[in-house]
């Protein structure tokens, strides 16, 4: 019984220490890991997936002249949505500044209260692709903003974003 007493004592950290990864943002990877975390007002923010299910994923929209981009991710509580637009092609190390309604939108969805708050009026903010292979079907890069609702007052500050997406729905 000692035996078994001290074990159970030694293994207790190594369990405790191998539960989650998830107290921090997921490093930034261009593999196609389908990984995406950002903080929100200073807080991390994760996505969580069901049932197998990956939280994050693009959509993509190609046409002779243009494609499209559109990333989700979400959770329980909240979701994120960025969409890039480009001629002919989607540009890697471009700066996609959200401010300009023509190449982009976002959107940051807090349903978490008793009122669900929409902030998809970028004050700032970029997304910045550092892959893009359409082959391979991975999507990565960096992205923040700051924003501001219609139904709620504060603002919201995302920082620290970032994406490595090889969910592509085309």
């Amino acid at each position: 019984m000692k035996y078994v007493s001290i074990l159970i004592l030694l293994a207790l950290p190594v369990a405790f220490s191998t539960c989650r990864d998830e107290d921090e943002l997921p490093p930034i990877t261009m593999e196609g890991k389908n990984t995406f975390g950002c903080v929100v007002n200073g807080k991390l923010w994760l996505p969580e997936g069901r049932l197998g299910q990956s939280a994050t994923h693009a959509e993509i929209y190609k046409r002779p002249d243009t494609l499209a981009v559109n990333i989700y991710s979400g959770n329980s509580r909240q979701s994120i949505f960025m969409s890039i637009i480009d001629f002919p092609d989607l540009r890697i190390n471009e700066t996609y500044d959200f401010n300009n309604d023509k190449c982009c939108g976002l959107q940051y969805l807090d349903f978490e209260n008793t009122v669900s708050c929409s902030y998809e009026l970028p004050i700032s903010g970029y997304v910045k692709l550092s892959k893009w292979d359409l082959d391979k079907g991975i999507l990565a890069g960096t992205f923040e903003f700051k924003a501001f609702s219609d139904e709620c007052p504060e603002t919201v500050v995302i920082t620290e974003g970032r994406f490595d997406i090889g969910e592509i729905v085309y």
